[in-house]
């Protein structure tokens, strides 16, 4: 039993235990929401990236496969669902979002950071602007 090896416990435990037992609070809403579909035969089957509580308590990511087995009276026998553990890559596309902002967050500083120097730099032209100004009339009215 794979869900048994993924979430670490018993298969005598797992067989006890409800598709949303082991699914983290946040995301049974979907996960109902999918199985009434299959109920209702919307549909046979879902695939899903849901979370899962492991047996050490921690939150754990699956790639999640369902499928709806009916018997003759078009009654749901049974789900086979498969799950392939994906904790790995969403720790990775988690650090490269926070990366993704982090590098956004410096880009937003230094641009303004560089809108603060272009200010400063065209108040101290216009500045030298007004002194050169006032140089060339006082060498024009000197020359005079």
């Amino acid at each position: 039993m794979l869900y048994a090896n993924f979430l670490d416990i018993q298969k005598k435990e797992l067989l006890e235990k409800t598709f949303f037992e082991l699914t983290f609070p946040d995301d049974i809403p979907d996960s109902k929401k999918n199985i009434e579909d299959l109920k209702l035969r919307k549909r046979n089957h879902f695939t899903i990236e849901k979370r899962y509580i492991h047996k050490s308590g921690k939150v754990i990511w699956g790639f999640t496969s369902v499928t709806a087995i009916y018997n003759n009276k078009k009654n749901i026998e049974y789900f086979i669902a498969e799950c392939q553990d994906i904790t790995s890559r969403k720790h990775a596309e988690e650090e490269l979002s926070n990366a993704y902002a982090t590098m956004e967050q410096k880009v937003l500083n230094r641009t303004e950071k560089i809108d603060k120097e272009i200010e400063e730099r065209k108040k101290v032209e216009t500045e030298l602007r007004a002194i050169e100004e006032k140089y060339h009339i006082l060498i024009n009215h000197l020359t005079d």
